[in-house]
């Protein structure tokens, strides 16, 4: 196992919340350095914390010649309390070179290539786990990139349970960079992680688990986003892997599209309404604000378009800038009915948008309660300049709103002669 490219340890870990900010290539923990003579030479302790499948506590003591201090003779780890592996000669220690401040770092890669060729091994001794491993092994995209684990014996049935763990081979290079900005979020390798357990060896219980570095798992939509499909009864990895695979490669296709739709859209609605556009996202194309006016009433579309976009239909708020609530928030409602199809580009989107639409309004004839209200049906565009109060209105009533202060009272003339009552009868105080 290649430790640069491949080691799979190391992206468990930087999955890890607290392990994940430190990217450390080999997170140790030094405990002291401990120097303990032997009848020998001298004998150098250091522990070493590794995310190997489960939680692995390494003891490296380097024992040397009382002669030559410089010279490793010999290293011995231990894995668990029950368990020691005595590697006598590893290459990185045969040529060792007390001058690298490297060297230990070379050995340790070593031996944890040593002991993945161990955990491979012990699969041996099940005919099912060895055939999940070597099929996938025999594949070029998840052979290279595979560790395994297997865990201890049970002492009544001889099984044993296994955990393998495959970096999918996804592209996230074309992900848009506003997503992927916050290195401080996740300052290492953004990459997505398999993990399939078996309880037993007989695959009676498999439990599967995706793992995302942090910055990934934002640009997706956070953890929620993205469910994998349960491991299938007599199933094999060989099968579930790529279907897994397959299902994220989509999602990320899903976002990278959104992009490039949402600023084809936030575009065509600039060339149809650029005097009225007040603000918009020019990073992300997430939102779109479009200042309108109709009979003289001004109002504001907010336009919000979602990371699936345009799979997900857009947003329309439509707010009045003269109206507030009686919790002091200025008047809105959100419009959700209206034509949309996903397979429009985007300056079909925008015609359609202006298209004239029959909608039904009732209006009171005064604020205080007056007369009955009088049905007036008019033709609105959803975002006309000349045509659009009758979504953002609705009903008017004394109850639920209240005219904001105004400086100048032509506004409210204008507004009191669109509802058609005297302007003086509703003066602010």
């Amino acid at each position: 196992m290649d430790h640069g490219d491949a080691s799979l340890a190391d992206g468990v870990s930087c999955l890890e919340p607290e392990s994940a900010r430190r990217g450390q290539e080999l997170r140790s923990s030094m405990e002291g350095g401990l120097n303990c003579r032997t009848g020998a030479g001298l004998a150098t302790r250091t522990r070493i914390g590794l995310s190997y499948g489960d939680a692995s506590s390494w003891a490296v003591c380097c024992s040397t010649f009382a002669d030559h201090p410089r010279v490793v003779r010999s290293l011995l780890l231990t894995t668990s309390p029950l368990t020691r592996l005595c590697l006598l000669c590893p290459q990185h220690l045969v040529e060792w070179d007390p001058d690298n401040a490297e060297s230990l770092l070379q050995v340790v890669k070593e031996l944890i290539q040593q002991y993945h060729l161990y955990q491979c091994e012990r699969l041996s001794e099940s005919s099912r786990l060895l055939f999940e491993y070597q099929s996938l092994l025999d594949d070029p995209l998840y052979g290279k990139s595979m560790e395994v684990f297997a865990g201890k014996k049970n002492s009544w049935t001889g099984e044993f349970s296994a955990r393998f763990l495959l970096k999918l081979p996804v592209d996230f290079s074309n992900i848009p960079t506003y997503l992927l900005k916050d290195t401080s979020v996740d300052p290492g390798e953004d990459v997505a992680l398999l993990s399939v357990s078996f309880e037993d060896a007989e695959a009676t219980q498999v439990f599967p688990k995706l793992y995302l570095s942090p910055r990934i798992e934002n640009a997706l939509g956070g953890p929620s986003a993205l469910h994998i499909p349960a491991f299938p009864g007599g199933g094999c990895l060989i099968d579930y892997v790529p279907q897994v695979c397959q299902l994220l490669t989509n999602k990320v296709q899903y976002v990278i599209q959104g992009y490039h739709k949402r600023r084809e859209y936030i575009a065509a609605f600039l060339s149809h309404f650029g005097m009225g556009v007040v603000e918009y996202d020019a990073e992300g194309f997430t939102k779109l604000t479009l200042l309108l006016v109709w009979k003289d009433f001004c109002f504001l579309v907010h336009i919000d378009l979602p990371l699936y976009f345009p799979r997900d239909q857009p947003m329309l708020t439509f707010q009045s800038v003269y109206h507030f609530t009686n919790s002091g928030q200025p008047y809105s409602q959100v419009q959700k009915s209206y034509p949309y199809s996903p397979r429009w580009d985007g300056n079909e989107m925008a015609k359609r948008a202006k298209k004239v639409t029959a909608i039904s309004w009732s209006p009171p004839q005064s604020l205080d309660g007056g007369p009955a209200h009088r049905m007036v049906t008019t033709h609105t565009s959803l975002m006309s300049i000349s045509d659009d109060l009758a979504v953002l209105c609705g009903r008017l009533g004394h109850s639920d709103l209240e005219f904001c202060q105004m400086t100048e009272w032509t506004s409210g003339a204008l507004l009191a002669d669109h509802l058609g009552s005297d302007p003086d009868r509703h003066r602010p105080p």
